[in-house]
């Protein structure tokens, strides 16, 4: 109850062959519409060092809110995420 009103998009991905195409915006851009103003914020975590998926993201009205130092660790190696938020619902 307390957190009905926070969407979160866990995971997107797109296969290398279709980047570039216009895919990622258009899933992005249907997620959206479909929660349309039930939520308040939609919520997601980037990887710091994914430029293009955070040019998207912003590009739809995504803004950082936080930053989350070595959220990952892959290997031998730590990466940060970019927490972002959409505000769409009403305040």
């Amino acid at each position: 109850m307390k957190t009905q009103h926070i969407g979160s998009i866990w995971g997107m991905y797109v296969r290398p062959v279709a980047r570039g195409s216009g895919l990622s915006r258009k899933l992005l851009a249907t997620i959206i519409e479909e929660v349309g103003t039930t939520l308040r914020s939609l919520r997601l975590c980037v990887v710091s060092s994914n430029q293009a998926a955070i040019r998207l993201y912003k590009s739809m009205g995504f803004e950082e809110w936080a930053v989350e130092v070595e959220a990952l660790k892959v290997d031998d190696g730590y990466h940060d995420e970019l927490l972002m938020r959409l505000e769409i619902g009403p305040r």
